[in-house]
């Protein structure tokens, strides 16, 4: 106001309103009349003027008026995908775990990234477990129609490559079963995994195929040379058991197994390191 040029502003009721047929004499009627009350170095760099349109829906009249302006909202881009960092764990001890980030819909789900990251990858989707990683420990295993809006920034997300979960034949199923490292005295330590184990009709897996899977999934996850140590593998049926060697050929497992790498010694642990995808 300080920088009117106006000091005695004329007052006219009667505002400048068109048909929509002559907009340009309205407008500049409309900007001339305005201007009569404000008149500055600011009105003169940064206002403009708004055409707003009424349509009476009974009679169809139009009613245009044209309004000064020196602030102009504009919407933000509408971005609905995000990018969610993932560590993809090959079951081949060959390749190393590696870092993606990949986009995904903000409201997509666990599914539309296991395809985003099988495409990035190159792996295949149905072998593919998700799951968050806290405190070096398997927190919660993915399906693939959990929410990926529930996953916090800083959630470790981990995802398990586990061949068991695309057999050819499509008859044989497979149980989910966490894998931690545990010392002679229950003490654990490393980071946890994932395995798959198959299981038969009655829910049941063997013995040989346990000792098996879970000793190749451990090269996958331990630095070379570590699984040379003669580590062997526990099992807990049900939450109320402990980490145990096996003693039947093959034995039921369910949601509440869990498997157990005994070592010898921790020092001979060593983790492999996680490279960062550039691509």
């Amino acid at each position: 106001e300080d920088l009117n040029r106006v000091r005695k502003k004329p007052y006219d009721p009667n505002p400048v309103i068109g048909n929509g047929t002559d907009d340009e004499k309205k407008g500049r009627d409309s900007w001339n009349k305005y201007r009569k009350r404000e008149d500055s170095v600011i009105i003169d760099n940064i206002y403009g003027q708004i055409r707003s349109q009424v349509i009476c829906p009974e009679c169809g009249k139009y009613s245009v008026k044209f309004d000064p302006c020196g602030i102009l909202q504009l919407p933000f881009p509408n971005n609905n995908s995000k990018l969610q960092v993932v560590t993809l764990v090959r079951a081949d001890r060959k390749v190393p775990a590696c870092m993606y980030s990949v986009s995904v819909p903000k409201n997509g789900s666990v599914m539309d990234l296991t395809e985003a990251l099988a495409s990035t990858a190159g792996v295949d989707a149905r072998q593919l477990v998700v799951c968050e990683i806290y405190q070096s420990k398997v927190y919660k295993v993915f399906s693939g129609r959990h929410d990926l809006s529930s996953i916090m920034a800083n959630d470790k997300i981990f995802a398990f490559e586990c061949p068991e979960l695309a057999c050819k034949d499509g008859k044989q199923r497979a149980q989910l079963v966490p894998v931690k490292h545990v010392t002679s005295h229950g003490q654990e330590f490393g980071m946890s995994f994932i395995v798959a184990l198959p299981v038969d009709s009655d829910g049941k897996v063997k013995i040989a195929d346990v000792q098996k899977i879970v000793t190749r999934a451990a090269g996958a996850h331990i630095a070379e040379g570590a699984t040379q140590a003669p580590f062997k593998v526990l099992i807990k049926k049900t939450y109320y058991d402990s980490l145990a060697e096996p003693d039947m050929e093959d034995i039921e497992i369910g949601r509440e197994t869990e498997a157990g790498l005994l070592w010898p010694d921790r020092e001979l642990y060593k983790s492999r390191t996680i490279v960062e995808d550039k691509s």
